[in-house]
């Protein structure tokens, strides 16, 4: 079974997946304790002293955060997406969170935008319009915060941790693939626009 590794975990282990014999009835926990066994340095990245998840870690199984679905306890499969997301590059550990409780844009490494959807963004969320403060000042920083505080990792994210390929990315009116694609910039204040295929115009 291949686990999905980014950022600083790849550096820890050589590559970009780690790789494990999956087990009938395997949750994440099982999953992450086998990882130690064949990586013992990612435990410490990983894990908190007490042994529990730390809050800026964020599993993704098939696209969907498992702080969404059953935490550890979340049941895994040999044919799942599994993804381990580090914190973003920018700001130090911190739990997800809903951006209002995050602080002004002004804390170090934090920026604020404005989010707009589309259709199934625009259902799932429930509004069409967010605020949003994240930690970092890219869009692959914006997303995965976004994927991490809000249930809406598949429509937005595949299991490489790509975009998905029915979204379109525009930030202040410029698409964000003539940009750098996620690593282009966001400053405070810029619109990003979620935009999927079925929609004409926003």
């Amino acid at each position: 079974m291949e686990i999905r590794l980014y950022a600083t975990l790849r550096e820890i282990v050589g590559g970009k997946s780690v790789y494990i014999d999956s087990l009938p009835e395997m949750t994440i926990e099982h999953l992450l304790q086998e990882i130690f066994i064949i990586h013992p340095a990612l435990r410490a990245q990983i894990y908190d002293q007490e042994g529990q998840l730390r809050p800026s870690i964020h599993v993704l199984v098939n696209g969907r955060d498992t702080r969404f679905l059953a935490g550890l306890d979340t049941p895994v499969q040999a044919h799942d997406q599994v993804s381990i997301f580090p914190p973003v590059g920018g700001g130090g550990p911190k739990a997800a969170q809903p951006a209002s409780k995050l602080g002004p844009a002004t804390k170090q490494g934090l920026t604020r935008v404005t989010l707009k959807f589309t259709t199934h963004a625009r259902e799932r969320m429930g509004r069409d319009r967010l605020g949003f403060t994240f930690a970092g000042d890219t869009l692959r920083a914006l997303l995965n915060d976004l994927c991490a505080q809000y249930d809406v990792g598949d429509l937005i994210l595949d299991a490489r941790g790509e975009v998905q390929p029915g979204l379109q990315v525009v930030i202040n009116g410029r698409f964000a693939y003539l940009m750098g694609h996620l690593d282009a910039p966001i400053h405070d204040g810029d619109l990003v626009v979620l935009i999927h295929r079925s929609t004409v115009a926003f």
